[in-house]
């Protein structure tokens, strides 16, 4: 774990993984994104006659 100065920002880099790690805000809006993402990839499923839970 190393701690980078990037834009006059701090920010917690993982250099195994080679990324940057997520502040608490990004963290609960790439969550959200997520989320919104199952639910519209769950409702073609069904607009497919595919239960996504039997998956």
């Amino acid at each position: 774990m190393e701690l980078q100065v990037n834009s006059r920002q701090m920010r917690f880099y993982d250099p195994i993984a080679r990324r940057k790690l997520l502040t608490p805000q990004e963290e609960s809006l790439a969550r959200q994104q997520a989320e919104e993402r199952v639910q519209r990839l769950a409702k073609k499923l069904r607009e497919l006659n595919i239960d996504p839970d039997s998956l």
